[in-house]
């Protein structure tokens, strides 16, 4: 079934598009998937201790010197990489880098107490770790939802091992927060109640209420889809 068309469409494009023509090449993906093998390869990287995977895709005869897109996922209950395969499916140019960010999917967990709490800077780090060790060349960097502040990092950031300006030739937001909500974080405390709210014996119950088939139903068919979402959708949840 269709995404919801304002989840797709609502893209602010933050650097010049010199004639990459994105928004055509989004429209196949509101059709049905193909039924076809695999869209993507799944493989892995380290980035500092890390073991994390990403779905990669060859780029389309003819694409092979366009722009390769990293498409950065949103993050929530059982989301990671997986969220982009009818967009893959349906991608018909260059190569294509789909990270698992740290703590998703199939990539190693994300354990706060004994890492701390350096997100969504690790997340960006991490892609910049993939952009090192597979991409090498100037990217279009596209996200989805939230996850708006990585790629703003990840374009805008400079130090010893990174160049967004040199690294990201555009920057895609697809149903990005406002900007306010972007650039002012959680106070400390704040942050540290809901983390150990979701530590303790009553988070953890409601955690596993809302990883429930049911529950991701009914919040996919409230705020993802635009009639109802189809059983290929919550078998990826498993």
């Amino acid at each position: 079934m269709p995404l919801r068309t304002a989840s797709l469409f609502s893209v602010a494009l933050l650097l010049p598009t010199h004639g990459f023509k994105l928004q055509a090449s989004l429209r196949p993906a509101l059709g049905p998937p193909r039924a076809s093998a695999p869209v993507a390869a799944l493989e892995s990287y380290d980035y500092d201790g890390w073991k994390l995977a990403y779905r990669h895709k060859c780029a389309a005869p003819g694409h092979e010197a366009d722009p390769p897109l990293l498409l950065v996922h949103p993050v929530g209950i059982g989301l990671s990489s997986w969220f982009w395969d009818r967009f893959i499916d349906a991608w018909d140019g260059g190569e294509v880098f789909a990270p698992d960010l740290i703590g998703c999917g199939e990539s190693d967990r994300w354990r706060p107490e004994e890492r701390g709490l350096f997100l969504p800077l690790d997340w960006a780090r991490g892609c910049e770790a993939l952009w090192r060790a597979r991409i090498q060349r100037p990217c279009v960097v596209f996200t989805q939802g939230g996850l708006a502040p990585v790629g703003v990092v990840l374009a805008a950031r400079e130090s010893d091992n990174w160049s967004g300006s040199l690294a990201v030739s555009h920057l895609v937001l697809s149903a990005p927060p406002t900007w306010q909500d972007m650039i002012i974080g959680l106070p400390e405390p704040e942050l540290m109640r809901n983390y150990n709210a979701l530590r303790s014996p009553l988070g953890a119950a409601a955690v596993g209420l809302i990883e429930t088939r049911a529950a991701i139903r009914f919040f996919s068919d409230l705020f993802l889809f635009e009639h109802e979402c189809d059983d290929r959708y919550i078998s990826i949840h498993g």
